[in-house]
């Protein structure tokens, strides 16, 4: 991704490292562009327009919640809002983006924000980022893995894969239901999750030989689908284990790598 030489970009806008911006664009005042964003040749963006890519069942969604900088506080950290926005509200506009490597049944879309009027009760309380934004990862690696895990779940029992392997996974999938019901912030839940993220990550590393198995043998179409996707359960691993490492340090507890 680049800018060309040609682009206009205001001092007060801010356009990700990994957007592609063509000749002959006008970025203005308080403009947010972020990754993977292509803004063709010669478009002219208004002051407060935010175009985001990716926007998980973007297609699909009814109301946004979005994480927007009030200019209006000073500081050396920006200050973070959410606001409630609707996909049907003026000057919001939803671009489907196509079928993604894995999960393909999962649309996605790129978001274009541009002179949205809000009124107040669409602001949400609290400190956007601490409260909504921070969190958001660690629940969603909650669901997704426990949704993952149960629908492995599924096919083991559909196609008698071993007891023991069942056992294990229900195990998981109970430690991550009640991780559910924790503090997403407390350094507690993030620690007991990278455990229960481990061992799922085991048992879908053994499920890889199951799918090869002769008797029963899965069917074509359910073996294809865990190819396609088995990737999902790498997603965001880098961020998972800065998590942890973070939890331990404010814990204040010596650890080992092993």
């Amino acid at each position: 991704m680049a800018i060309h030489p040609s682009a206009t970009i205001a001092s007060t806008a801010r356009v990700a490292a990994g957007a592609a911006i063509a000749e002959d664009v006008e970025i203005g005042e308080f403009v947010i562009v972020e990754d993977d964003v292509v803004i063709g040749p010669r478009t002219k963006l208004e002051p407060h327009v935010v175009v985001k890519r990716w926007t998980t069942l973007g297609p699909e969604g009814a109301l946004f919640l979005v994480a927007a900088r009030d200019a209006s506080v000073s500081g050396e950290r920006a200050a973070i809002k959410l606001v409630r926005v609707a996909s049907t509200a003026p000057g919001v506009t939803v671009a489907p983006m196509p079928p993604t490597r894995f999960v393909p049944e999962v649309p996605h879309a790129q978001l274009r924000f541009e002179g949205v009027a809000l009124e107040a009760g669409a602001l949400l309380p609290g400190d956007g980022y601490e409260r909504y934004v921070k969190p958001f990862r660690t629940v969603e690696d909650v669901h997704v893995s426990a949704a993952q895990l149960a629908y492995t779940l599924r096919e083991a029992r559909r196609f008698a894969w071993p007891r023991d392997w069942i056992e294990r996974t229900l195990a998981v999938l109970e430690a991550l239901r009640a991780l559910a019901q924790e503090d997403p912030a407390s350094s507690a839940t993030h620690i007991a999750l990278a455990g229960a993220l481990a061992v799922a990550g085991a048992l879908l590393e053994e499920a890889d030989a199951h799918w090869e198995r002769k008797d029963p043998a899965p069917d074509a179409a359910a073996r294809a689908r865990w190819l396609r996707d088995r990737a999902l359960g790498g997603v965001a691993g880098k961020a998972r284990a800065l998590r942890a490492e973070r939890a331990w340090q404010r814990i204040g507890a010596a650890t080992s790598r092993d």
